[in-house]
């Protein structure tokens, strides 16, 4: 009776729990699954949360798995793809057809070499990949991608449970729910999004750069083996808010504008048989290495991880030698000289930035064409500074070859021009790996002509290089040059010297020169406004980027001490926005009693993608107009900030520049510019001749140039984006001591070239979405007293060019000679699906005189 008790129990135990609790595969089968995928690139509109038009790629294929081993944890499977077909969007598809070296079926089409990998029994995790050597890296992605799909997490119907999972994606925690299923099949859902991440396989994602929802159903057999796979993901590349909202109504004049890029990818396996050795028509796969010891003895095979291949390989450096087929690098420079030819710089800009992107990028490709394809251009452009120069100079700054540097020193820090000489130095900020050379040249030119932009310039040169011998020599030169400055009588200090080094110091970085090395409370104290506003910069860099505490802190306490003793109401109301804190501050200066403050915000593009422009005026004198002791000053302010992919308050430039006098001495007189950030351009008011000089100041700079790789369900998307700074700035004045006249007007003419975009490349087919197109114009603001009339006044002018931007899809065959020779890529059938644009305009925004009187 007991003993048919309990078979009753195990009965009733079997029938209750019949659903699978561990893998179970058995060695010598063969699981063969059909395997379709689809992923597309599109806009993904931030107000309404829609999606624009794009392009999908679409693969159809038979992911072929063998279990060949085991041991007492894991099995070890060979695996390959076959009859691997890719398309875009509805139309024409292809057969993937590499070269390959094993293939034992006769008509088989595998995608490349085999691979191996394991399978954990008891949980369903993956362990280690191993892939031949000689098999195409964009090929081993694929299947990747297939086999990062079998992976799960064994989890009991109607239980959850949160698991760490490393895969093609990156290191993540993923929360995973059981289901029961049909015929005693258990089902597993994985869900996860960006903040379950905890790091990407690409080092330069991080959680708010992207927007992922994940999810993945396992459907596993009441034998043990996997039976079905559905992967979706979705990823937008933007600027993320942890609980941000969409609200607010689509602007389809200018939805490009609003846009961010996304990509949605869905990869579906289902198995449709399970064959055994006896079988010897199924897909060929090898058998060479048919155990683990046999795979680790291999001299051909990669041991790695789902993780380990996808971070090494978007970290790896992109090859574009197949872009350039039929590529003409000399016929592009004829094509800038004619465009920089115009005098129009900003409005010729988005087409000028691209040709010379492009020369860039084949110049890293082609290093020896350099210098023969440039040298010419350069000395037919070294007598004066001209828009042309400023492209080369742009070209060679942000070229990856070490021969550019070379070039920027003889034919640019070497030049007879001043001016050439100046887009020389601000040219010197776009460098990413300096050279000693680069900052020995630097450091001459400021020697020898006192430059103050080569101090600034030697600044960003320090943060950058490489060499620490000469990065400390350096930095030990700046500090000397400002404690041997501040060393001088009060009377003999120069403080567009001091200002100017603090400058540099500041470009160099907190993690280059040590906070607690500086004469801080000499700075502080100082009598002269410019070298307080100087010092109060940099204790704002510090403040808000070190990654030392201490240094923040020590930072923050010098800005407060500031604040309080601060008689200059710019500069306190400057450091109060420092510290976060909105200060009403009235102009209480006794010497400047009539006085008007003007602000003005200009806003070109859209939410995602446009400029902002933000700029003060401040105009003050006594009311003893007409006197020899009239006391007057002139400030003008203008900053603009960029939005990028929702990357809100990219600072762009900063121009600023001044005049006044009071008591019949001269108390302040400058102009200088900041681009992202670092201060690139610093002068003194260098003629008061009662003549109006206008200082033109030609640069151009990369904003971003960003890319990411993020796995997207079959194999990793680039999404990437790009944007370039071009200024045609002019600063304008005349001053007139006799007359008792001051005017200070700014004229930042700015162009932004942007471009963004997501492309996929399935080896033979790429297919991509991508936002290109240009915003820029130029304000024109004027701030003027005219003493001998007993006037004050302000205008502004603000003329757009005509700006567009532009969205669309595309996609391209890959074309080779003999299957993998001489391969290059064909037509790139574009389809625009948006485009905006706006013609040019110019108006009176604001035009008003002060009559001066109390």
């Amino acid at each position: 009776m007991k003993l048919l008790l309990i078979v009753l129990l195990v009965l009733l135990s079997t029938l209750i729990n019949t659903y699978p609790t561990k893998l179970n595969y058995v060695v010598g089968h063969q699981y063969e699954y059909i395997t379709k995928g689809t992923l597309d690139a599109r806009g993904h509109e931030v107000t309404s949360g829609t999606t624009t038009y794009g392009v999908k790629g679409n693969m159809n294929s038979i992911f072929a798995t063998k279990c060949i081993d085991e041991d007492s944890e894991k099995y070890l499977f060979i695996c390959n793809m076959f009859d691997t077909k890719v398309g875009v969007n509805q139309g024409d598809s292809a057969t993937m057809q590499p070269l390959h070296s094993h293939v034992t079926s006769e008509g088989d089409s595998p995608l490349g070499y085999d691979m191996y990998y394991e399978h954990y029994k008891a949980t369903g995790k993956l362990g280690k990949i191993y892939y031949n050597t000689a098999d195409s890296a964009s090929l081993v992605e694929i299947k990747v991608g297939a086999i990062s799909s079998m992976q799960t997490y064994l989890t009991h119907p109607q239980q959850k449970q949160t698991q760490m999972l490393d895969d093609p994606l990156g290191s993540y925690n993923a929360v995973f729910y059981g289901y029961n299923a049909a015929d005693s099949a258990l089902t597993i859902k994985k869900n996860f999004n960006q903040n379950n991440v905890k790091t990407f396989s690409d080092p330069k994602v991080v959680k708010n750069t992207v927007q992922v929802q994940g999810s993945t159903n396992t459907m596993i057999h009441k034998y043990g083996h996997i039976q079905t796979s559905s992967v979706n993901q979705l990823v937008v590349f933007k600027k993320h808010s942890a609980g941000e909202e969409q609200s607010g109504e689509l602007d389809a004049s200018k939805i490009g504008m609003n846009s961010d890029i996304g990509s949605h990818g869905v990869l579906n396996m289902n198995l449709q048989g399970i064959y055994g050795v006896e079988h010897a028509e199924r897909k060929g796969l090898s058998t060479t290495h048919s155990t683990f010891q046999h795979l680790k003895d291999s001299e051909e095979h990669v041991e790695s991880s789902l993780f380990g291949f996808s971070r090494a390989r978007a970290t790896r450096a992109p090859t574009l030698e197949e872009d350039f087929e039929g590529y003409n690098a000399n016929a592009e420079i004829v094509k800038l000289n004619e465009l920089t030819a115009s005098n129009e710089f900003v409005k010729y800009s988005n087409e000028i930035i691209k040709i010379a992107d492009k020369l860039v990028q084949y110049y890293n490709l082609k290093p020896q064409d350099l210098e023969s394809d440039l040298v010419p251009s350069l000395i037919q452009n070294s007598h004066e500074g001209n828009a042309m120069i400023t492209t080369l100079f742009y070209i060679l700054s942000t070229s990856e070859v070490k021969a550019a540097q070379r070039l920027i020193i003889s034919y640019g820090l070497k030049s007879e021009s001043e001016s050439v000489r100046d887009i020389a130095i601000m040219a010197c900020h776009n460098v990413k790996s300096p050279l000693s050379e680069l900052l020995y040249a630097l450091k001459k030119l400021y020697v020898s002509e006192k430059n103050h932009n080569a101090l600034a310039a030697m600044g960003t040169t320090i943060e950058n290089i490489e060499d620490q011998d000469a990065r400390q020599e350096a930095s030990n030169f700046l500090i000397s040059q400002l404690y041997y400055s501040l060393s001088k009588t009060a009377k003999d200090q120069d403080e567009h010297m001091i200002a100017s080094i603090i400058n540099g110091i500041s470009n160099a970085g907190e993690g280059s020169i040590d906070l607690m090395d500086l004469p801080l409370q000499q700075l502080t104290a100082h009598p002269h406004y410019k070298v307080r506003r100087a010092i109060a910069d940099y204790f704002e860099l510090v403040h808000h980027h070190s990654e030392d505490k201490s240094n923040s802190g020590f930072a923050e306490i010098f800005l407060e001490d500031m604040l309080a003793k601060e008689e200059n109401w710019h500069l306190k109301r400057q450091i109060g926005r420092f510290l976060g804190k909105s200060l009403t501050i009235e102009n209480s200066d006794p010497n400047f009693p009539f006085n008007k403050d003007w602000k003005y915000d200009k806003i070109m593009g859209g939410k995602e993608v446009g400029a902002e422009f933000s700029m003060e005026f401040f105009i003050g004198t006594n009311f003893d107009c007409n006197q020899k002791y009239f006391n007057y000053k002139v400030m003008g302010n203008i900053e603009l900030d960029l939005l990028l992919f929702g990357m809100i308050n990219v600072p762009g430039l900063q121009a600023h520049g001044e005049y006044g006098r009071q008591n019949g001495a001269k108390l302040l007189d400058e102009f200088f510019l900041k681009v992202f950030t670092k201060v690139v351009w610093q002068k003194p008011i260098p003629s008061l001749d009662c003549i109006e000089h206008t200082y033109p100041i030609a640069h151009t700079a990369p904003a971003l140039d960003l890319s990411y790789t993020v796995f997207v369900s079959i194999i990793p998307i680039t999404f990437y984006i790009k944007a370039t700074l071009t200024l045609d700035l002019s600063w304008g004045w005349k001053i007139c001591d006799d007359t008792l006249l001051a005017m200070v007007e700014l004229i930042p003419a700015a162009g932004l070239t942007i471009s963004g975009g997501a492309e996929i490349n399935l080896f033979i087919l790429k297919a991509g979405v991508q936002l290109v197109g240009g915003l820029n114009g130029d304000l024109r603001p004027q701030g003027y007293v005219h003493g001998s009339e007993c006037t004050i006044g302000f205008d502004l002018d603000f003329t757009s060019h005509p700006f567009n931007i532009k969205m669309d899809a595309y996609f391209a065959w890959k074309k080779c000679k003999f299957l993998i020779f001489d391969c290059h890529w064909g037509k790139h059938n574009e389809h625009d699906f948006f485009n905006w644009s706006e013609p040019s305009h110019n108006d009176i925004i604001y035009n008003v005189d002060y009559k001066i009187a109390k």
